[in-house]
């Protein structure tokens, strides 16, 4: 015979119940910290990254020309009509779901896996470095040499905040999608696939460039190895902290925001915000993505539970 509670409670309202009580722990232990006047999440400054714009543009043309490649020759070896969408008859079936919601939904284990790998572990590491390393990294080194000029910056916005929005509005606008049609699950395999190839090479290629042509040191880099240990702590209790409200703003958002675009933009901007103080205040990319990958880990084990259910 089943526990009544799995015969009552959907898994995934489980799910959710552990994730808010996961949050009121984290505030509570995060609030207790300032009550105590002690520093929350220290600042550890260092100096400014040696990468120009010119580097940050051509590791983004180098992701962009992969996935490119990569794509087109998905086509040569299949079949260029694997992307056109699907006709369906009957009620509309535009959807702004993500490629891998979708692919979720066609169950198999195969699939699960491949979703795992790209949502839970190629992402996070891939769109720190990009993002977080690369992008906010440069352009706090451009506020370090615009500060001493333009005394008013210095006055009225504090040290950090002007890279890690404008990082968090860019992060926020990449995931912008629009509603379309259904496609056929090569299609999507295909997009998955190029999707996380291209960025581990674009990230993998940026990295020894800068170490070799800029000289970049692993303070540079983000990577401190004997503070692995703290990052984990400071990494999931981040997580811990933002991931159930950043669920409780998506289930608001999605009643309100048009059923033609997606409303990604709106929950990873605050998210994106967290991740942009998480690496201007340790200037380590660990933290980062520790909790980049909690969030789509926990949201991605939601949603696989709900389709159980």
């Amino acid at each position: 015979m089943q526990p009544l509670l799995a015969t009552t409670i959907p898994l995934h309202l489980i799910g959710l119940g552990v994730v808010a009580w996961a949050a009121m722990v984290a505030w509570v232990l995060l609030l207790g910290r300032w009550w105590k006047k002690q520093p929350v999440l220290p600042l550890e400054p260092r100096v400014p990254v040696p990468w120009r714009a010119v580097d940050v543009v051509s590791i983004v043309m180098v992701f962009l020309g992969t996935q490119f490649a990569m794509v087109a020759a998905g086509f040569w070896m299949w079949d260029p009509d694997i992307s056109e969408p699907l006709m369906v008859e009957g009620a509309n079936q535009e959807s702004t779901s993500h490629t891998v919601e979708v692919l979720l939904r066609q169950g198999g284990i195969g699939t699960l896996v491949l979703c795992l790998l790209a949502a839970v572990v190629v992402a996070p590491i891939v769109e720190e470095i990009l993002f977080r390393l690369f992008l906010q990294g440069w352009l706090e080194s451009v506020e370090a040499r615009l500060r001493p000029v333009l005394p008013t910056l210095a006055r009225f916005l504090p040290w950090g905040v002007t890279p890690v929005v404008l990082t968090s509005v860019t992060f926020a606008m990449v995931h912008f999608r629009t509603a379309g049609p259904p496609h056929r699950p090569e299609y999507l395999v295909l997009q998955t696939v190029a999707g996380a190839a291209s960025g581990l090479i674009a990230a993998v290629c940026g990295l020894l460039w800068v170490r070799a042509i800029r000289g970049a040191t692993a303070a540079d880099l983000g990577w401190a190895p004997k503070k692995l240990g703290e990052d984990l702590k400071t990494g999931l209790t981040a997580a811990a902290a933002v991931v159930g409200p950043l669920l409780a703003i998506n289930l608001l958002v999605v009643q309100f925001f048009p059923k033609s675009f997606s409303s990604d933009p709106l929950v990873l901007f605050p998210f994106a915000l967290v991740l942009g103080t998480l690496y201007c205040r340790t200037h380590r990319i660990l933290p980062s993505i520790i909790t980049h990958a909690a969030l789509n880990a926990t949201s991605l084990l939601l949603f696989w539970l709900a389709q159980l259910a």
